[in-house]
């Protein structure tokens, strides 16, 4: 049997003021890295598109290319996260692309549903 391992990406931006806030701008899970590479630039590129022309839309242009790359690929595959941080304007913004412990095995991974209402309170 072969170990699985899953994959996360995750967007953030950090405000210090006027009072410092966490702005969660998304996230993708999947057992394959393309699956978050594919989120991950998909979402820098809106960032960007929605900054317009200034040096913070272009940051997320560059990560949006990173991010799809092999060897972000090749990285992601041997276990190693990557990390994305950038201090624009009005806030810090934060990319990360990285492989999630996972126990399961191969055989292991079919899709079971849990009973509960689906809010964590089964």
């Amino acid at each position: 049997m072969r170990a699985v391992r899953a994959y996360r990406a995750e967007l953030v931006a950090y405000q210090s003021g006027p009072e410092a806030r966490m702005y969660h701008l998304g996230d993708a899970f999947g057992l394959c890295p393309d699956e978050v590479q594919g989120w991950a630039r998909e979402r820098a590129l809106c960032v960007a598109e929605i900054l317009g022309t200034d040096d913070d839309a272009e940051v997320f242009r560059t990560w949006s290319g990173e991010a799809a790359r092999r060897e972000t690929r090749r990285r992601l595959e041997r276990g190693e996260p990557l990390f994305h941080h950038h201090v624009g304007r009005d806030c810090a913004w934060e990319l990360t692309l990285r492989p999630v412990p996972v126990t399961a095995y191969e055989s292991d991974t079919t899709r079971r549903e849990e009973p509960g209402d689906g809010l964590g309170n089964g």
